[in-house]
């Protein structure tokens, strides 16, 4: 897939992503009272943000070192290349947080 076609697919998640602290908080809020029922054991708004973070997982992954990448350094046990890639993967992670509702 490519990131046009990613973007396209996640683009109820990135244009959440693009809103500041409090646009995001209000965004589940300001649902309504539709969205706080419950089907199947989960109300209509957790089914939201476990939709939101299926797309970020799909943002992140693409971003993302490659697993070759990875496997290669575990192989040589190359640290250097290894904190490399976990914090490549933290950057990448708070560029595209979870979903939470609290």
């Amino acid at each position: 897939m490519n990131r046009t076609e990613l973007e396209s697919r996640c683009s109820n998640y990135l244009d959440w992503v693009a809103k500041n602290e409090t646009q995001r908080k209000s965004h589940f809020d300001d649902l309504g009272d539709s969205f706080d029922e419950v089907v199947g054991g989960i109300t209509k708004k957790q089914k939201l943000a476990n939709g939101f973070n299926a797309q970020c997982d799909m943002v992140r992954a693409a971003e993302y070192p490659s697993d070759a990448e990875t496997v290669t350094a575990l192989l040589y046990n190359d640290t250097d290349k290894l904190t490399e890639i976990k914090n490549s993967r933290a950057t990448v992670d708070a560029k595209y947080p979870k979903v939470t509702l609290s």
